[in-house]
């Protein structure tokens, strides 16, 4: 096993140099590599300008000829971009989140602590138990926990409703959990309560949920994926060829054939589950248009922008978004 040791910026530069990589503009570079770190702009991003056969050859990374530090820089610019995007959009998706369940939870069980927080008002979820078989306690005793401690904490509004007012109602008290807790508090509302609460996030009749497993379970895996691409862009991760296998949204005919996904092409590709283009889709069958409109704005004008001057990136971006070849990128600078 090769360790990695510890380089001075200049010790990097000189090593870049010397797998045929040129710079523009070293004093520049130097300062990028300062700000954002050697890993985060050239191990994220080298890949378009590697030579595949040279480098195998070598066993270690070697540059198309002509290439240049302030392309790979270039690429880690847009791919920050689209993270701020992605957060800008998924924030949405959690605020509308978070007032669904409130409203939904006090339209059924009143604004009431005492009323609100009874744990037979939501499904147990999954039991964690003991080394012997014996169950320890259950998913909604953590989130009841989590619940508790918001109560107790002396952040604002929450003191204020709970000196004041005597009383914290669920649009107050949601206001302390994070989208995680949310998503998970949401997969234990029962059946009636789950349906109002995805009528409310999509612009759907209550009805449509009722008796369509399916059209449920589509909302249910587009909100865990769109809160993996919230955690992914919060903690800096490249955005633009992520997908988080653990998340992936099942086969939906209504959806994936409006991304042109067939059964069959879903079953034999990646396309459709859990990538950038899942969520640009899947985000638009959200009420929130403003989420849908940050992402879309946002992704087609980067982009556009980025191929101005590298226009053979095109298809390597959209393909590790998982585009297809007929996607198009808007240019909004002409609108």
């Amino acid at each position: 096993m090769i360790e990695k040791e510890f380089k001075l910026i200049n010790e990097q530069i000189e090593l870049l140099k010397s797998r045929n990589l040129k710079f523009l503009n070293e004093s520049i570079c130097e300062k990028n590599l300062y700000t954002y770190g050697y890993y985060e702009i050239v191990n994220g991003y080298k890949f378009f300008l590697l030579d595949e056969t040279i480098t195998k050859e070598r066993n270690e990374d070697w540059y198309k000829e002509d290439s240049y530090f302030e392309q790979i820089f270039a690429r880690f610019i847009l791919d920050k971009k689209i993270r701020n995007s992605i957060l800008d959009a998924t924030l949405e998706i959690e605020c509308s989140l978070r007032s669904a369940i409130a409203y939904v939870i006090a339209r059924n069980f009143g604004h009431k602590e005492n009323d609100y927080l009874i744990k037979t008002h939501y499904n147990k979820g999954k039991a964690t138990k003991d080394d012997y078989g014996n169950v320890k306690f259950y998913k909604i005793d953590q989130i009841f926990e989590k619940f508790t401690n918001i109560l107790n904490d002396d952040v604002q509004p929450i003191k204020h409703y709970r000196d004041i007012h005597g009383n914290v109602p669920p649009w107050i008290l949601l206001k302390g959990a994070t989208f995680g807790n949310l998503v998970n508090f949401l997969k234990l509302q029962k059946a009636d309560l789950k349906n109002e609460i995805l009528s409310i996030m999509s612009g759907r009749e209550k009805n449509d949920f009722n008796n369509n497993e399916q059209l449920k379970s589509f909302y249910i895996d587009m909100i865990f994926l769109i809160h993996k691409f919230r955690n992914r862009a919060a903690h800096t991760g490249r955005m633009y060829n992520y997908s988080p296998k653990e998340s992936e949204v099942s086969y939906f005919r209504e959806f994936h054939e409006e991304m042109g996904i067939s059964r069959n092409a879903y079953s034999t590709s990646t396309r459709g589950k859990s990538d950038l283009a899942t969520l640009y889709y899947g985000i638009e069958k959200f009420a929130n248009f403003n989420a849908h409109f940050q992402l879309d704005f946002s992704l087609n004008w980067n982009i556009s922008e980025h191929l101005k001057e590298f226009p053979d990136d095109e298809k390597m971006l959209l393909s590790g978004m998982g585009f297809d070849d007929n996607f198009k990128i808007k240019d909004y600078s002409k609108k």
